[in-house]
C-alpha cells in the first residue's frame, strides 16, 4: 500500500495510508497539523519561507526609505546648476506652482524609468531566488494587475515624497536675488543634515545587523545539539521483519558503530502530551524509543540512574525523562517518581542530558522518553563518523533494495532536519550583508553630493585659508568636521538599533540559542564607515584642498 506523507515545516511527518494507486509521494503545508494533539516542533520555525519572504521586504523598505533621502539630498545639491533657469522662467511670467509640477514631474519620469529598469532586473533574478527559497514569486503580468498597480504607485510616491521638499525649496527664491549672484544654495540645513543622519543610521544598523548575523551562522555551523546529530542516519521501515533482516545486514559494514530502533523518531516523530507528576501538570515532548542501543546511537547521555533494560517492565512502566523536565517539574529527586501520561502511571528510572529537540530557534523542552517494543518499530538509526556518512546513507539504500526491492527507500539523514534552520540563517546573513552593502553605498553617494555643495559654497573660504598658511589637513578638518560630527552621532544611533533589533528581536524570538555578539559588530561597523566615507570623497576634499588659491579666489 502506497504512503502519503503529510509534513508540516518542522519535520513532522504523520503518514496515512492513501488508496489511491498514486507513487509515494509528499505534501508539504505550512500550518501545523493537529493529530489527535500530536503536534511537535518550534512555534518560531514554523513558517521558515513566509520569514524568508518578509526579510526581503523589510529590506527592500529600508533601501527605498535610503533612497529617497538620497534623492532629496542629491536634488538640492545639484539644484544649484538651475538657479539661473529658475531666475529666467520667473522673470519671464512663470509661476511658482508651474515650477513645482516640472520638478515632480520630472522626478515621476525618473523613477518610473528606475522600475522599469528594476523589472528588467526582476525578471533576470528571479530564476536564482527561487531557486534558494524553493517558492514560485513569479507574477502573472498579464493578470495581476496589483502588481501594474504597484510598479506605478510606489515610484510615483516616491519621487513625490522625496522631490517635494527640493521641489518647494529651490522655487521659492527670489528672480532678482538669482540673477544678480545673491543667492545660492547653502551648504546643508537642518533638514539636509537629518536626512545624512539617517541614512547613515540606517547603514550602520544594517552593518551591525550583518555582522552579527555571520556570527549567528558560524555558531550554528559548530552548535552542540546536545546529541549525534552528524553522524546518524535514520531509515524509516514498515515492519519487525524489515527492521529485523535490515539490521543484522548492515552490522556487517566497518564503519557502522551502533544501531538501534525506535517508534517515534527525536525531532522528527515525537508528539506533545500532558505530563501530571505531584507538583502539577507540564507539557512535555513525548517519544517512544528503543532501549540502551537506540540511545547510545544518538549520542542522548545518561546522567542520572540508568537506562531501559529489555522486558515489559520497562515498557509498561518506566520512563527516562530530561533535565528541563527535571527543572520545570520541580521534582528535587526525580529517580522513583512517578507521572502519569494518558492515564497511566509511569516511574522515572534515569535522566538523560538535554538534546535540543527543536533545533536552535527554541529552547529545550520537556521530554519524556518511554521504552518501545521491537515489534513497534518503524525507524532504524545507524551511527557512523562524520565523514563517512554519506557513504553509509548509500550504503543503507543498497541494502534497503537488497532486502525489500519492492518497496521505495525512505531514509534520511538526522542533520536534514535542521537544513531548512541553517539556510535560512544562511539566508538571514545574505540579506542583511547586501542591504549593509547597498544602504552604504546610497549614504555614501549623499555625503559626496553634500560635501561637494559644501566645497562649492566655501571655495573662497578654502582659497583664503590657504593663501593665509592653512595646511591641507587643516583646510580638510574645517571643511569635515560637521559632517565627522554627523558620522559619529549616526554610528551611535544605528548601533543603538542594532543591537535592539538583534538582542531583543532576533535572538529574543527567532534565535534562542546564539552566540555573544561582543563589541567586534560595532568595531567592524565604525572602521567599514570610516574607511568607506574615506575611500569615497577623500579624493574630493583633498582635490579642493590642494587646488591653487588664486582659483578659488576669482571663482564667481
Amino acid at each position: 500500500m502506497p504512503y502519503v506523507t503529510l509534513h508540516n515545516s518542522k519535520h513532522t511527518h504523520w503518514r496515512l495510508k492513501s488508496f489511491s494507486l498514486q507513487p509515494f509521494s509528499e505534501l508539504a503545508i505550512s500550518s501545523d497539523i493537529d493529530m489527535s494533539g500530536y503536534v511537535h516542533g518550534s512555534q518560531l520555525n514554523s513558517n521558515p519561507r513566509g520569514v524568508l519572504v518578509i526579510v526581503p521586504a523589510i529590506m527592500s523598505i529600508f533601501i527605498l526609505m535610503i533612497t529617497c533621502f538620497n534623492f532629496t539630498n542629491v536634488s538640492i545639491a545639484f539644484a544649484s546648476g538651475r538657479l539661473k533657469e529658475i531666475g529666467v522662467r520667473k522673470v519671464i511670467g512663470g509661476l511658482r506652482s508651474e515650477l513645482i509640477g516640472q520638478f515632480l514631474t520630472e522626478n515621476i519620469i525618473l523613477c518610473l524609468l528606475a522600475s522599469l529598469l528594476g523589472l528588467l532586473f526582476v525578471n533576470l533574478l528571479t530564476p536564482a531566488l527561487i531557486g534558494f527559497t524553493g517558492i514560485d514569486l513569479s507574477p502573472d503580468l498579464t493578470k495581476d494587475y496589483g502588481f501594474w498597480l504597484f510598479l506605478i504607485l510606489v515610484p510615483a510616491v516616491s519621487a513625490i515624497c522625496s522631490g517635494l521638499y527640493p521641489a518647494l525649496y529651490v522655487s521659492s527664491f527670489q528672480p532678482v536675488r538669482i540673477l544678480k549672484g545673491k543667492t545660492s544654495l547653502g551648504s546643508s540645513n537642518r533638514f539636509t543634515r537629518f536626512l545624512l543622519l539617517a541614512q547613515f543610521s540606517l547603514s550602520c544598523f544594517a552593518l551591525v545587523v550583518g555582522v552579527v548575523m555571520t556570527q549567528n551562522a558560524e555558531f550554528q555551523q559548530k552548535a552542540d545539539f546536545g546529541y549525534a546529530i552528524n553522524e546518524v542516519a535514520v531509515v524509516e521501515i514498515n515492519d519487525p521483519q524489515q527492521y529485523s533482516v535490515l539490521s543484522q545486514a548492515v552490522q556487517s559494514n566497518p564503519e557502522i558503530k551502533s544501531v538501534g530502533g525506535s517508534a517515534q523518531q527525536i525531532g522528527d516523530g515525537t508528539y506533545t502530551l500532558t505530563a501530571k507528576t505531584r507538583s502539577g501538570e507540564l507539557q512535555t515532548q513525548v517519544a517512544r524509543v528503543g532501549g540502551q542501543d537506540y540511545l547510545n546511537t544518538m549520542g542522548i547521555a545518561l546522567v542520572q540512574g540508568r537506562q531501559f533494560h529489555d522486558g515489559e517492565a520497562d515498557v509498561d512502566a518506566s520512563v527516562l525523562v530530561n533535565q528541563t523536565f527535571v527543572q520545570q517539574s520541580g521534582l528535587s529527586q526525580p529517580l522513583g517518581q512517578q507521572i502519569t501520561l494518558d492515564s497511566t502511571k509511569y516511574t522515572i528510572v534515569g535522566v538523560v542530558s538535554d538534546y535540543k529537540e527543536y533545533g536552535l530557534h527554541d529552547l529545550v523542552p520537556p521530554c519524556v522518553l518511554r521504552m518501545a517494543k521491537p515489534d513497534e518499530y518503524k525507524y532504524m538509526v545507524v551511527r557512523t563518523s562524520k565523514d563517512k556518512l554519506p557513504q553509509v546513507a548509500a550504503f543503507l539504500q543498497t541494502e534497503w533494495h537488497n532486502v525489500a526491492p519492492n518497496l521505495p527507500y525512505r531514509g534520511f539523514l538526522q542533520s536534514d532536519l535542521i537544513e531548512k534552520e541553517l539556510r535560512m540563517t544562511q539566508g538571514f546573513k545574505s540579506i542583511a550583508f547586501f542591504l549593509a552593502i547597498v544602504t552604504l553605498l546610497l549614504s555614501a553617494s549623499g555625503l559626496f553630493a553634500q560635501i561637494s555643495l559644501n566645497i562649492d559654497k566655501r571655495s573662497k573660504e578654502i582659497g583664503m585659508r590657504k593663501v593665509l598658511g592653512a595646511s591641507v589637513l587643516q583646510i580638510i578638518a574645517a571643511v569635515n568636521r560637521r559632517f565627522v560630527h554627523i558620522l559619529l552621532i549616526a554610528f551611535v544611533v544605528g548601533s543603538i538599533l542594532g543591537y535592539l533589533f538583534t538582542s531583543k528581536f532576533i535572538f529574543q524570538f527567532i534565535f534562542k540559542y546564539h552566540p555573544d555578539a561582543g563589541p567586534a559588530p560595532y568595531i567592524g561597523t565604525f572602521l567599514t564607515v570610516v574607511i568607506c566615507c574615506c575611500m569615497i570623497i577623500g579624493s574630493k576634499v583633498y582635490r579642493a584642498a590642494t587646488a591653487y588659491p588664486i582659483e578659488r579666489l576669482r571663482a564667481d
